[in-house]
This record gives structure tokens, sequence and C-alpha cells, in this order.
């Protein structure tokens, strides 16, 4: 038993996080222990929490499955004992111990009337005032003293002049508020404004219908009664929105964020290579406060002295408590030209750090690359060249034996009909058309895009390298990445897209290159 507690710990990760950080009196949260080995049947120990917590709920979860990795989670209700800073201690799973958490219950304003209203609407932000196209996270609380029905619905959050995404699932919980308990309904949404001057946030409205009787509503029995429907208003919010500040870079993309870091890979990793030998190079850029659509590809189409092939950027994003957090990865395998000492260039990549309102740097250095000959083709000597005469000799014997081949071919091919069905391959190629074109159409982005990219593999097309020289095909991927990556859900037109396919391929065929299947095959 300790043996294998030993090897978990090892192999193992056992980690904790809170849905919120920071509480008002009689609030409570959610902690979620989660762990990736979900074959291991042990409990973790929750005493200690004891000492500044209560426990008032419990759930596990033995087996979720995400982004293909499975894990276990335990999923804690607790209520702070009291207020000020807490720490939710570091907790036990065989040998292996979660992070403290820090947690801050704020203490209770004295003097403050009570709200007697049995259902309202508390919305707040993050900040007043931010940088064109940072986050600013919204954070909606419905309150309500008295039971509802389950047909309860908020107005979507929509803003002009700024995009929207939502912060995860809804949030439930209680809290004591001047001794009336109410139940709490939290939403959060990360708001990245698009224009500077100031955006007003519009007030959202929740609709529901009364469950049960609030004795203690000052309007009377009567107008709390089961079954009532009411609707309540949040307020109007003003925020300020400023635009890049001078000393940001004039030519680089403007990148507002709370963290960002680079990191770039190469394999293999000793820097001594051979001619024709693939490198793969793996950049991987992690940044939290933007969604994907607003970052840009970093590796360059090409470079001195190797034959480039990209892959498709590959976009992760994740929602918590603190707004977006995003990760990229680009991949590019190079096949050195010839032999020498080679350098793959540095990559340089500023933004402004909205935490401490500066600007830096992020950057992957420069690598040198030794690229070793062979020598194989020095000093030939006559066993060599008889080798070489040989060699020849058998080149010239296979030429003879393909002229025959084809001879054979072509009288074979004057017996077949005239009109010759299309090959599997042709006809795959265009069903995947006919099939993008129809998840177009019906808007289906999901379909579309696993469409696309087996077209494009058929074909041995490289979206990156297409995107870079059709806009309409670089802005159509764009829409479609934001309709799949967003975490709220959004609408999308897939015209843009197929409009934008059906140029690419007129193009090639007008240019002769590549041999594209046929549009609109027969």
């Amino acid at each position: 038993m300790f043996l294998m507690l030993g090897s978990l710990a090892q192999a193992a990760s056992f980690t904790a996080r809170a849905d919120r950080y920071q509480l008002q009196p009689g609030e409570s949260l959610l902690l979620t222990l989660e762990l990736d080995q979900p074959d291991y049947f042990v409990d973790p120990d929750i005493e200690p929490l004891q000492q500044d917590f209560e426990l008032i709920s419990s759930s596990h979860q033995p087996l979720i499955e995400e982004n293909g990795h499975a894990y276990s989670r335990w999923i804690l209700r607790l209520q702070p004992r009291r207020e000020g800073n807490l720490t939710i201690p570091a907790l036990r799973l065989g040998e292996l111990l979660s992070a403290p958490l820090r947690i801050e219950v704020k203490t209770r304003a004295t003097g403050q009337p009570a709200s007697l209203e049995p259902v309202y609407i508390d919305s707040s932000l993050d900040r007043e005032e931010l940088y064109v196209q940072a986050q600013a996270v919204l954070t909606v609380k419905i309150h309500h003293s008295i039971p509802l029905y389950s047909d309860g619905q908020l107005s979507p959050l929509t803003i002009n002049g700024a995009r929207v995404h939502s912060l995860g699932e809804p949030a439930t919980y209680q809290q004591y508020i001047h001794g009336i308990r109410y139940g709490v309904i939290e939403m959060r949404y990360a708001i990245f404004p698009q224009s500077a001057g100031t955006l007003t946030i519009a007030p959202q409205t929740f609709a529901a219908t009364l469950a049960g009787d609030d004795a203690s509503s000052i309007n009377g029995p009567q107008l709390t009664a089961p079954g009532r429907k009411i609707e309540v208003k949040s307020a109007q919010i003003p925020l300020v929105v400023k635009p890049p500040p001078p000393g940001f870079p004039a030519n680089a993309i403007w990148l507002p964020a709370r963290q960002l870091s680079l990191h770039q890979q190469l394999s293999p990793a000793d820097g001594s290579i051979h001619p024709d030998q693939v490198i793969e190079r793996r950049l991987t850029l992690d940044i939290e406060g933007l969604p994907a659509g607003f970052l840009p590809a970093l590796l360059p189409e090409h470079v001195t002295g190797f034959r480039t092939y990209s892959n498709p950027v590959e976009h992760a994003q994740k929602e918590t408590a603190t707004g977006m957090h995003t990760q990229t990865q680009e991949q590019q395998l190079l096949v050195a030209l010839q032999a020498g000492t080679t350098e793959l260039p540095a990559l340089q990549l500023p933004w402004w750090n909205t935490e401490s309102d500066t600007l830096e740097w992020a950057s992957a250095p420069a690598q040198s690359l030794q690229v070793v000959s062979t020598g194989q083709s020095e000093n030939l000597t006559p066993h060599t060249t008889g080798e070489s005469i040989r060699t020849w000799q058998l080149v010239s014997l296979t030429l003879a034996l393909l002229c025959l081949l084809l001879a054979f071919l072509w009288r074979r091919a004057r017996r077949l009909p005239a009109i010759i069905p299309p090959a599997p391959a042709a006809r795959k190629s265009s069903r995947l058309l006919e099939e993008l074109k129809k998840a177009c159409i019906n808007s289906q982005p999901q379909q579309a895009r696993t469409l696309l990219d087996q077209w494009l593999r058929q074909h041995d097309y490289h979206l990156t390298s297409l995107a870079r020289t059709q806009p309409e095909l670089q802005t159509a991927m764009r829409e479609l990445n934001q309709a799949l990556y967003s975490p709220s859900e959004q609408n999308w037109d897939g015209d843009q897209l197929w409009h934008a396919v059906t140029l690419m391929l007129e193009r090639q065929q007008q240019n002769n290159s590549q041999q594209l299947p046929p549009l609109y095959p027969p």
C-alpha cells in the first residue's frame, strides 16, 4: 500500500481551487478538489477544513473525461465561520498534498439598512476603467429570499462596442444579509471593449415566478404570493475605456493581458542535425485576460535555409473565476537545405501588463543549428565508379520495364469505355465539398471545421499557409474559431466560409497550380 502511494505521489497531481476568493459576509463558496488518477479509490482528508469552514454539502465524481484526460473530482460547499482573511489548508490525499488557498471574507458593514425586497440584482465590475481590448469581469448576483420556480431567465448580456464571453456555468449558494437568508445565483462575464471612450453596460432583466411567501416584505403577502410573475432589473454601469498608451510599439499587435508567457521547443534539441532531417518547432503562448481570437500567429511562413511546413494554430480556452485563460500552440516542421551553421532568429512579442500598467516583452531566444554533411559524394574511387556503372545499368533496366508496362496499360486502356467514373479519392473529395457546403448553409460550425480539416488533409494543404495568401479565408476562419471556442453560444453564418473556399478554388484553377477538385462536381 505504501509503495503504491509513493508511486502515485510521483505521477499524480492533486489540486484545489475555489469558485471565488472574495466573499461577502454570509456567503458560501465551492471548493473543487481534483486528482488526475481516477482509479485511485481513497477520499481526501477534509478534517482540517472544520476549523474555519462549515461543510454544507459534498459530492464525488469518480470519473470525468475532459480534453482527452481523466480526472476524479470532489466538490465541497463551504460556509466560512468568521470574517477576515482565512486559509483553506493543504489537504491530504494519501501522500499527496493540495496547495493552500487564501480566502477573504469582507467585514460586515454597520448601520446599513437591510434590503426587504424578495428578489433583486446586484451587478459589479472588477475595475472602473481599462485599456481598449483589455478584460473587465462583470459579476451579476441574483438574490432571492423566497423560493423561485425553475423558469427564471436573465436577459442576454449584449454590449455595443464590446465582445462578451460567459465565464462558465452560473454558481448557486446561500448568503445571510442582516439575518435574512438569501439564495444567490451568480454569473460572471468577461468584457472586452473594442474602442476607446465611455462604454455603457445596460441593465439586465431577470424574470421568474414566485414559489413561496415572504413574510418580511413591506409589500404584503398579496404581492409575494406563489405563482406571481416578477421582473427585476440591474443597475446601468459605466466603464471608461482608454486607448493604448503611447509607450507601446506602434507597429506591434496590441496585447493587454494580466499574464503572458512564451515558450519554444525544438525536437531534436541537441543542435546537431543532418540535411533532410526533419526538425519539429513548437511555440506555446499562454495568456491570461484575452480570448483566442485576439492572439497573433508568431512563426514566420519562411525561414532562411529551411523548407518549412506549418500546421494550423491550435487554440484552447479555459474560463476561470478571474477571467479567460488561453493557450495557443503553433507547430512548424523544418528541413535544412544545406550543410553548415544556421540560426533560427529570436522571437520578440511586446505586451502590456494590465496589473502593473507597464510594457513587457515575451521572447523565445535564437537557436543555432549545426547541419552536418554526410560527405558520401566526395573522393570517388574506382570501386565506387564501378558501383555507379552497375547502378545505371539497373536504372536502365527499370526504365525499360516501365516502358513495357506503360505500353501494356495503353493497349488495355483502348478497350475501356470513353467515360470513366470518378476515382474513389475524387468522389470522396467531391463528397467532402458538398458536405462542407451543406454545413456552411445550415450554420453548423463544428461540422464545417471537421469537414474542412479532412478536405485539407486529403490534398496536403496547410491551413496556415492558405490563410496567409487568401485574406477571405483568413477572415472566415477567424469568425469560425470565435464561434467554436467562445464559451457562450454565438450565431455563426457559414456563407462567408463557403464564399472564401469558392474564391480559393477559382484562383487555384485560374493559376493552373495544384489541381483542386471541382467546386460543383458532375
